[in-house]
């Protein structure tokens, strides 16, 4: 029984963790380049960003908050279950 639930832990851990790098990666990731995209174009044109691009700036602003906590949460989950599995 033990070793089932030593595994289970780091089972669980490995999965949470899988979870979160695909998350960092497609969530935190993508959003971080598409931003870093959107200053490149407002840059290039030499003035304020129009309310369009303000906007733009805005959503992927709050879509990378909520990609990076959620991110978080599972690295948490994943520490946790992996350091409550015992060897």
């Amino acid at each position: 029984m033990a070793r089932l639930l030593v595994r289970g832990g780091l089972t669980i851990g490995a999965v949470l963790a899988s979870a979160a790098f695909f998350l960092g990666y497609f969530g935190v990731g993508r959003n971080v380049e598409r931003l870093v995209d959107l200053g490149d174009q407002i840059a290039a044109a030499g003035q304020p960003p129009s309310p369009e691009q303000g906007a733009q700036m805005a959503k992927i602003g709050t879509d990378l908050e909520r990609h990076s906590k959620m991110d978080l949460v599972l690295l948490l989950l994943a520490v946790a279950a992996m350091s409550t599995a015992r060897f």
